[in-house]
């Protein structure tokens, strides 16, 4: 993988397809290889590599932000791990969880996704009718 010279150590929003389900499952690699994600029976944890994050499955990176950022993203991450905010599916998942430890807005593409088809199905559903 090519990383411009400028951004040593980068930290990587990655992803790899959902266990069970369609969708995928977002967590945030640090540059000594572990991860951090949020899952539902466990809350937020840290992986010891890409390999345990990737379950067998394909790991693709989303994003990479610059190692400069370090700090705050760790702050942030032990913020998350002394007070554990739940996991919920659609106010508190794993996208939301990445883009927020690395400080971006807690959104979930996937989420509002199904939100939009759900919306759809139901005006389909009550014009239609």
């Amino acid at each position: 993988m090519y990383l411009d010279l400028f951004n040593h150590n980068p930290i990587l929003i990655i992803s790899r397809p959902k266990l069970a389900g369609p969708g995928t499952h977002w967590g945030v690699c640090f540059p000594n290889g572990q991860v951090a994600d949020i899952v539902s029976d466990v809350g937020v944890r840290i992986l010891p590599n890409e390999d345990a994050f990737a379950a067998g499955r394909d790991v693709t990176i989303i994003r990479v932000i610059p190692g400069h950022r370090s700090a705050e993203i760790q702050t942030r991450l032990q913020m998350a791990l002394q007070q554990p905010r739940p996991y919920h599916p659609t106010q508190w998942n794993c996208e939301m969880f990445a883009n927020w430890l690395v400080g971006d807005a807690p959104e979930s593409p996937q989420v509002n996704g199904w939100a939009i088809l759900a919306v759809a199905a139901v005006a389909v559903y009550a014009f239609g009718s």
